[in-house]
């Protein structure tokens, strides 16, 4: 389950919950007012329950008349407690929801860090493709940047980073694809880079073994994943 789907769920739980804490204040209340709702207003006021009173044998069981006190009580402090929780459910899904619809970007220093985690394949040869769409030639641009300056790796294509149509490729990419050589540097590479990735929170494809010479690690930058789905 998905951090979205299961912030939806528990915003869902909580929101019946307070409904139903909602309902236990209105029985209460019933319990203890009857039918009328003016015995509300007309209800005598009674004294204050002292430590004496805890000691006789009256109190020993909670009287009929109490229970609807009980009950609204109880309801007050869960539409307190459960309305806080989904106060905080509604927040962070408000948040994951934001970050879901942001451009994806690496920052300098984020760029800096990935071409460290990849620094051991110097040299590896690469291919990096995108759609025509502001976001992901964006993205494919800061990715590649990253992978030449920061990783030393070897783009064996002109321009850098390819556009291309989807139908060029034979697929509509959601996410991140990457296409592994079969030689086992590449491999490692390429699920080197899948990690970096995944690691920082980008919605990145398995590898996949490319049939073909040369051994090139493929990367398809494809429109943003907006449920954490690649494909």
């Amino acid at each position: 389950m998905s951090t979205s789907a299961g912030l939806e769920l528990a915003f869902a739980a909580f929101t019946v919950l307070t409904i139903l804490a909602n309902a236990v204040v209105v029985f209460g209340l019933y319990l203890e007012y009857g039918p009328n709702p003016f015995r509300l207003v007309r209800r005598r006021r009674t004294r204050l329950l002292t430590k004496r009173d805890f000691k006789t044998e009256s109190l020993r069981l909670l009287p009929k008349s109490h229970i609807g006190s009980v009950l609204v009580i109880i309801g007050v402090a869960g539409e307190v407690l459960f309305g806080a929780a989904t106060l905080v459910v509604s927040t962070k899904l408000e948040t994951q929801h934001q970050k879901q619809l942001a451009p994806r970007d690496l920052s300098l220093d984020e760029q800096r860090s990935l071409g460290s985690a990849l620094l051991d394949f110097k040299g590896q040869p690469i291919v990096v493709m995108t759609y025509s769409e502001f976001e992901s030639t964006w993205f494919a641009d800061e990715l590649a940047a990253a992978l030449k300056a920061a990783a030393q790796w070897n783009f064996i294509s002109t321009p850098e980073v390819r556009v291309v149509r989807p139908e060029e490729i034979g697929a509509m990419v959601s996410g991140i694809m990457v296409t592994s050589p079969a030689d086992d540097k590449g491999k490692q590479a390429a699920t080197a880079l899948i990690n970096a990735l995944s690691k920082r929170g980008f919605c990145v494809g398995y590898p996949a073994t490319n049939p073909t010479p040369p051994p090139t690690v493929s990367i398809i930058v494809g429109f943003k994943s907006r449920h954490g789905i690649c494909m």
